[in-house]
């Protein structure tokens, strides 16, 4: 068995509360946090691998505040020595009523397989998933794939939903202790072409 800890905040500042008439100047300037306060732990039982999160979560916005606790619950079981299977529920819980509603935690259940198989030199790893979510009117769709030669690797993924596909693919390159990747999306929502890049150092 094995135990994690995490701790995650995020703050923005400078959010400008108005009316609905339009004006030149805002009401007030106000900021807004998020911080989430948890524990995990992972355990192999029966031939799976089975794993859980609970998180304290706080929500502070303007004059308001709501408080919860939220939970995620996974398992993954190797079929054979190529083949993986696996679920998860994430973010199941409840958060106390700011002064004019209750926020929802987004609820989701995602289930998934993954295929390994060798060519020569190359590994390959194909993962079908398909999930749910209390935010999206319908089911969403995912095929990725992730081919790695030597110290390069190959990274291609399509993400389909209602009104919605994605197609994402980008290589990345190790080299001692540094890793650069790169990647850019192809969406219909006609946002532009998103782009990344990162490096990574690997300390000993």
């Amino acid at each position: 068995m094995s135990y994690g800890f995490d701790l995650k905040y995020v703050g923005l500042d400078d959010l400008e509360l108005r009316s609905e008439r339009p004006t030149d100047d805002p009401l007030a300037t106000f900021g807004a946090s998020g911080f989430a306060l948890g524990g995990s732990f992972s355990k192999e039982l029966m031939g799976m691998n089975i794993g859980a999160v609970l998180r304290y979560v706080r929500i502070d916005l303007y004059t308001e505040n709501s408080s919860g606790f939220a939970a995620d619950v996974g398992l993954t079981r190797n079929i054979s020595s190529r083949i993986n299977v696996g679920g998860a529920i994430l973010n199941l819980g409840k958060m106390s009523a700011l002064s004019t509603e209750e926020p929802k935690l987004p609820l989701r259940i995602i289930s998934t397989a993954n295929l390994k198989y060798e060519m020569d030199q190359l590994i390959n790893d194909i993962a079908i998933t398909g999930e749910w979510s209390s935010l999206v009117n319908g089911s969403v769709f995912y095929v990725s794939t992730v081919s790695k030669w030597k110290n390069l690797s190959f990274h291609l993924s399509s993400k389909l939903a209602k009104e919605i596909t994605e197609i994402s693919g980008g290589l990345g390159l190790q080299f001692g202790m540094f890793r650069l990747n790169y990647g850019i999306r192809f969406g219909s929502q006609n946002l532009g072409l998103p782009q990344m890049i990162d490096l990574t150092i690997q300390l000993p």
